[in-house]
């Protein structure tokens, strides 16, 4: 057989030289199941994998990224507009629609059609997305973002 329809097929033996933190790694990534299989980011933080790793190689520290954004003035999770597609009209609304059908092709009763149903839709993703993000750009006035646009 070749090694890479053994390995595809799970049918694969570990040396036994090797230790038992590098063989635990090993079986990890060698999962058939892509979706139980070790991710890179996982195997960065293996303990065997950093074991001698130079310091160049190792991943950096997570360091803060300042957006500017001053988060006392973001509004609160009970003040936001949340509700049945009937409520979701006006100025906001109008804006949110206008900015789907020029950036993604939506037409307005697509959008309208997509809210009214119960399941879950791309539209409807897109419309949410837009519209906390018109809602923040709204509530927060940030300088460098227009509102509504």
């Amino acid at each position: 057989m070749r090694p890479l329809t053994v390995c595809a097929e799970g049918n694969y033996s570990i040396p036994h030289f090797l230790s038992s933190e590098a063989r635990n790694l090993i079986q990890r990534m060698l999962v058939v199941n892509p979706l139980s299989r070790i991710t890179v980011a996982d195997i960065r933080q293996d303990p065997w994998f950093n074991k001698g790793l130079p310091e160049y190689l190792r991943p950096p520290p997570e360091e803060f990224f300042n957006t500017g954004v001053d988060f006392s003035r973001l509004p609160t999770w009970k003040s936001i507009e949340r509700g049945p597609a009937e409520r979701l009209k006006g100025e906001l609304h109008d804006a949110v629609v206008g900015k789907l059908g020029s950036t993604m092709g939506y037409a307005k009763d697509d959008v309208q059609d997509a809210l009214n149903k119960e399941e879950p839709s791309a539209i409807k993703d897109a419309y949410m997305i837009v519209r906390e993000n018109q809602m923040m750009i709204r509530d927060c006035a940030l300088p460098f973002l227009p509102p509504y646009s």
